[in-house]
């Protein structure tokens, strides 16, 4: 189109530069199940530079800076917030899955998302509604981030692996999402109900 299509209901745009077999219009938006989040818990976690191994549970807020790294393992979290600032780092190991609800504030634009697994589907973010995302990875950003009613943003050069459903997508500072196409086969079973395929693909997308 001459015209930007952003905002505009269901329009495909391709880039002129870039090769596709077909380009349309879907038939209607896409429907996806909004985020029904676990209570949160009430402990206040601090992680400083010795960093922590944070157990599978429920808790308030999850702060860490100094270069502090936090280290979860496969499970099931329940946080209300998450902040990461001074260069700590949020890191993921293990070949067990895990399943990392927010509830309010999500904030690792201060430091960085690690999975060392290498596999999207072993760390999955759950956004609840409202929820405004702010993240900086590192080379080890491997995730799937559900949020449907949520907001991501992605900045400082941050290269994704795997896929993001939301509300709303930004991508500043030479940001990328890179598809892992597993995920079409291989869900995070949390989302294994969403679709009669139980993964997730690029339907169409558009750039202005």
């Amino acid at each position: 189109p001459t015209t930007s299509t952003k905002k505009t209901d269901n329009v495909v745009w391709k880039d002129s530069q870039c090769w596709s077999l077909s380009e349309s219009a879907m038939e209607k938006p896409l429907e996806f199940p909004p985020v029904a989040s676990p209570p949160a818990g009430k402990e206040d976690l601090k992680v400083k530079g010795d960093g922590a191994d944070i157990a599978p549970g429920s808790y308030r807020a999850l702060e860490a800076n100094g270069g502090g790294e936090v280290r979860l393992t496969g499970g099931t979290y329940v946080f209300e917030s998450i902040k990461l600032t001074g260069g700590a780092k949020l890191s993921f190991s293990g070949d067990k899955p895990a399943v990392i609800y927010v509830t309010k504030d999500f904030d690792l634009s201060g430091g960085i998302l690690n999975n060392t697994s290498k596999s999207p589907k072993n760390l999955l973010f759950m956004l609840a509604e409202d929820v405004k995302a702010k993240i900086t990875g590192g080379a080890l950003t491997f995730a799937v981030i559900y949020g449907p009613q949520a907001e991501v943003e992605l900045k400082g050069g941050t290269d994704l692996y795997g896929a993001i459903v939301a509300r709303e997508v930004d991508l500043k500072g030479g940001a990328s999402i890179h598809y892992d196409v597993d995920l079409l086969k291989h869900a995070p079973p949390a989302l294994s109900t969403s679709s009669s395929s139980g993964g997730t693909s690029v339907v169409s997308w558009q750039r202005s």
